[in-house]
């Protein structure tokens, strides 16, 4: 073997509605058989192989730029960190934390599903994952030890942290209110520095609300890296999102709309029918260059995932043009919100 890449099927959901993601890792190249194009044969098979099998999306977490010459794009926010001394943090020792059970499981589940729902985009992981990251003490490639916050004996949030060196971090947390983050920083410090650690770094989307307490305290928020996206069939995808539009137009003063809604891709060209406000079909059409919707596709990913505006992306790239009687109506169908992936595995 001199060189190697696989997949790790996973689903993402945006509103609601479960995409097919396939994420590509473990890819590597023997240094001396490099720049021989392995890994452009090795691309082109994982292509073919995740058309074949329905996937929606292809992601990567990957090295800056080298994905870019296989149509991906910046999307979704990874690695999201923010940091501060241990030392900074308001000491307090709450007997209402104790180590999480596998008994916890039910709950946990339920808990990451309420804290997902402020996402437009958020990952889905099943019960059987959680059982195996549970039983391993690994999610992804961290080991990790998982707490619950208990009141009035009740489960109201957990979370999971992780050692290395001196640096004690928080992967995972549900969703909290100020007084429970409190508890869970207080926590977060005293169990850290009994394991000798002198900072925390928080690895979960700065939409937690643990992360306004650490920032009021002194904390540091750092610009996180991206997922990279690239789509694998954009009909299927519109396909798969149709009913996720229709609600969009019908929560919009375009809910009476009858239109053939034509979006250049220019390698395609995909036309929205909709009747009476719904999306009845996505059909081929004819692209052209004075089509009132051109997107760029490489970066149409950023608007399908709300990652950025159809007005931050006209902005930004020359090849993105919306006339003005479609603007509004692209707006609703690509709204811009936060979008965080919680480990699959």
């Amino acid at each position: 073997m001199v060189a190697s890449l696989n997949i790790i099927p996973q689903t993402w959901s945006i509103g609601g509605i479960p995409l097919k993601v396939a994420e590509m890792g473990m890819v590597a190249t023997l240094p001396e058989y490099r720049k021989r194009g392995l890994q452009r044969t090795l691309n082109a098979h994982y292509d073919e192989y995740i058309a074949e099998g329905g996937f929606d999306l292809s992601v990567i977490e990957g090295i800056p730029f080298f994905y870019r010459q296989f149509g991906y794009e910046y999307t979704i926010p990874l690695d999201v960190e923010a940091e501060m001394p241990l030392s900074k943090i308001a000491y307090e020792k709450t007997p209402d934390i104790r180590p999480f059970r596998r008994s916890d499981i039910s709950k946990a589940v339920g808990l990451l599903g309420e804290s997902q729902k402020k996402f437009l985009v958020h990952s889905v992981r099943p019960e059987a994952v959680w059982r195996a990251q549970e039983e391993t003490g690994w999610q992804a490639d961290w080991a990790f030890k998982g707490f619950v916050l208990e009141e009035r004996g009740e489960v109201v949030a957990y979370f999971r942290l992780s050692l290395k060196g001196d640096t004690i971090y928080l992967v995972e947390i549900s969703n909290t209110n100020n007084r429970q983050a409190d508890k869970i920083l207080g926590f977060i410090r005293s169990y850290g520095e009994e394991l000798g650690a002198s900072r925390l770094v928080t690895r979960v989307s700065h939409s937690e609300p643990i992360i306004d307490e650490l920032l009021k305290s002194g904390g540091e928020a750092h610009k996180p890296y991206a997922w990279q996206v690239k789509i694998v069939d954009h009909k299927r995808v519109f396909e798969n999102l149709a009913p996720l539009f229709t609600k969009r137009i019908a929560d919009s003063r375009h809910r009476n709309l009858t239109d053939d809604i034509k979006i250049n891709l220019y390698r395609q060209c995909l036309a929205l029918n909709i009747v009476d406000g719904k999306v009845e079909r996505v059909v081929p059409c004819e692209g052209l260059r004075k089509d009132e919707i051109r997107i760029n596709p490489v970066v149409f990913p950023k608007l399908l995932l709300g990652a950025a505006s159809r007005e931050e992306l006209e902005d930004d790239y020359p090849d993105v043009s919306v006339k003005p009687r479609y603007r509004e109506l692209i707006d609703v169908l690509f709204p811009k919100g936060n979008s965080y992936i919680h480990p699959c595995y």
